[in-house]
């Protein structure tokens, strides 16, 4: 099996923690260094020894670490770079009915030069919210072919998201909520999770809130 982030959340013990046994097993020396997650993740590990975590996740222990503490989303830490290049996205998400049908627009400045763009790109059925990141993704991709075409370095770049969607800039700022039970967070957080993967590629990232009145101004809707 190989370790995900959302792997490695099913492992939070019953009062919220991971404890030393479990991150023993893991490999993880207590207490539990910064970007612990970081090394895990992408690693294969026997499903009988991840068994063994699982069950080990409501043995009470004192040494445990509050799962409001762990950032599943931790960007990977990176030395201090020069950034060169500045990449700016701008987008909006809208649906007719909500659920209904979804709609989004998005620009993507490198240095100040829109270098990708699309105005009114229709998602298929689903709520305003999974809208919102489908414009975003749709940016992100086009912003890496850009990178793959032309050579640019994304780790040399310094990247700022623009949004008018507060639930958007909690879910990639991990100021909310992750693990939900019902089907719609579920999609929203894989695609939260797939714009994550992207934006951790550059040197550094932001994402900013901004009134929708820009939105309209920018976009038309």
């Amino acid at each position: 099996m190989k370790l995900t982030r959302e792997i490695i959340g099913t492992a939070i013990a019953r009062h919220g923690f991971f404890n030393a046994q479990q991150l023993s097993h893991l490999g993880i020396k207590w207490p539990p260094p910064t970007g612990w997650i970081n090394r895990l993740v992408g690693l294969d590990m026997p499903d009988e020894n991840w068994q063994n975590i699982l069950t080990l996740k409501n043995k009470p222990t004192k040494n445990q670490t509050p799962a409001n503490q762990l950032n599943l989303f931790e960007p990977v830490p990176v030395s201090p770079v020069a950034f060169i290049h500045k990449v700016e996205i701008y987008f909006d998400g809208g649906c007719h009915g909500n659920p209904g049908l979804k709609y989004g627009s998005y620009q993507v400045l490198l240095d100040g030069n829109q270098i990708a763009g699309r105005n009114r790109v229709d998602f298929g059925h689903g709520t305003n919210n999974e809208a919102e990141f489908d414009a975003l993704l749709m940016a992100l991709d086009d912003l890496v072919a850009h990178c793959a075409k032309t050579g640019l370095d994304p780790s040399q770049s310094v990247l700022t998201v623009t949004t008018d969607s507060t639930i958007l800039r909690n879910r990639l700022m991990v100021k909310n909520k992750i693990f939900k039970k019902y089907p719609r967070s579920a999609v929203m957080f894989e695609l939260a999770n797939r714009c994550f993967g992207v934006m951790k590629k550059f040197g550094s990232f932001e994402v900013v809130w901004k009134r929708r009145e820009a939105n309209v101004e920018r976009f038309g809707h």
